[in-house]
């Protein structure tokens, strides 16, 4: 059976992934490139594996909508932005303005969006990157800026293989062209939760031995018939073989192990049959907290017993309260929340803003009728009245 669901499991994603767009013509020919460079650099079997499932990527809204504002800034040209896109814009270009004078970056030669090429001389041409803009000073001081125009958390710069790719590349590429004594990787990713603009500064000492272990990690990538597979919340995060993964699996089959000889006894029959239709790894991360979860259960099943059964169950009672907030009309909800100044919200539950953000936009999506809020059953303690002060009487 698990055989069986392991290979559902994969046909699905290759299914589902090549089927989220068109293809896009791929300038890295189909070689690694910085931007992936989180996956590859630190998993050196994930770039055979998506090879080998013919994970071929696909252009998605995400991705349509971040190559017209990066069009549009590298072109001056905002026509045919929509309104959030047109902010995202103008916030990169101020943010860039910036950077121009703080590192006095006004009158120095840049270049945009020019795909840069590591080459090997065994192996020739190992991978690419594409920098947003690259600007050179007369002192050798060389500044390479990325835009992320997503609304997704980011690792910090200097865990960023992106960013430190794309400086090995710069540098590589024109060494023997320009001063380089000196760089810097700047991140500018204004719709991220929490966002902070993050410099990377590296002398070229560092840069070397940068390149040095990129080449040895992605021409272990490219060559490696046996890979080693290394999980790590960077690189799995958005590496789409995850399900069709040996480290995921091992990890998948040990936890089962474990967890499956007993799980059927704490659910019901209907959670059960839900759990065997989930893919291998929603099950494994489920079952790493299910032990969390049975405490809770033993702790909470008598007393739910007995409110289910309608008695009493001292010091509780079922309160109704406010479920779940849900919104229907994801577009339209962002549209709302980019005109209400709340553009760090985009991708974030209502939840996560306060006071009077969070009351702003509900007001807002909840007027535009986009905006479901229902109601849940909770087992809540009551509070005991606490025993009123009785002040002493003076005695006379």
């Amino acid at each position: 059976m698990l055989m069986n669901m392991v290979f559902f499991c994969v046909t699905e994603i290759i299914k589902n992934y090549n089927n989220m767009g068109q293809i896009i013509e791929d300038p890295r020919l189909g070689l690694p490139s910085a931007s992936s460079m989180d996956i590859f650099a630190r998993c050196e079997g994930a770039f055979q594996l998506i090879k080998s499932l013919g994970l071929v990527k696909k252009e998605n809204d995400a991705m349509r909508s971040g190559t017209v504002i990066h069009k549009a800034l590298e072109t001056h040209d905002y026509e045919g932005l929509n309104k959030s896109q047109v902010i995202t814009a103008d916030r990169i270009a101020e943010s860039e303005a910036k950077i121009v004078q703080e590192y006095g970056l006004e009158s120095c030669y840049s270049e945009r969006e020019v795909r840069y090429w590591y080459e090997d001389p065994i192996i020739g041409k190992m991978y690419s990157g594409q920098p947003d803009v690259v600007y050179f000073k007369e002192d050798g001081h060389v500044v390479s800026i990325n835009y992320k125009t997503g609304w997704g958390e980011l690792p910090p710069v200097e865990e960023s293989m992106q960013i430190m790719s794309e400086l090995v590349l710069v540098y590589v590429n024109n060494r023997n062209k320009r001063k380089i004594n000196k760089m810097t990787g700047i991140l500018l990713a204004p719709n991220a939760p929490n966002y902070k603009r993050q410099d990377l500064s590296c002398s070229v000492e560092e840069i070397e031995a940068i390149s040095e272990s990129l080449d040895k990690a992605v021409g272990a990538a490219i060559t490696n018939s046996n890979p080693t597979y290394t999980k790590g919340q960077i690189q799995c995060k958005y590496c789409p073989a995850k399900p069709a993964c040996p480290a995921h699996k091992e990890s998948f089959q040990q936890t089962l192990a474990v967890i499956e000889p007993y799980y059927t006894e704490m659910l019901s029959e209907k959670a059960v049959e839900k759990i065997d239709g989930m893919n291998p790894l929603d099950r494994s991360i489920m079952y790493e907290n299910i032990g969390v979860m049975q405490d809770i259960l033993k702790d909470c099943e008598a007393k739910l017993k007995e409110l289910a059964e309608k008695k009493e169950v001292h010091g509780y009672i079922i309160k109704e309260v406010n479920g779940k907030r849900k919104i229907t009309d994801e577009t339209k909800a962002k549209e709302i929340a980019v005109d209400n100044g709340l553009f760090h919200c985009l991708k974030v539950d209502l939840g996560s803003l306060e006071g009077e953000e969070e009351e702003k936009l509900e007001k807002a999506l909840t007027d535009a009728g986009i905006l479901e809020r229902g109601k849940s059953k909770r087992m809540t303690k009551v509070k005991e009245p606490k025993p009123k002060k009785v002040k002493n009487e003076a005695t006379t």
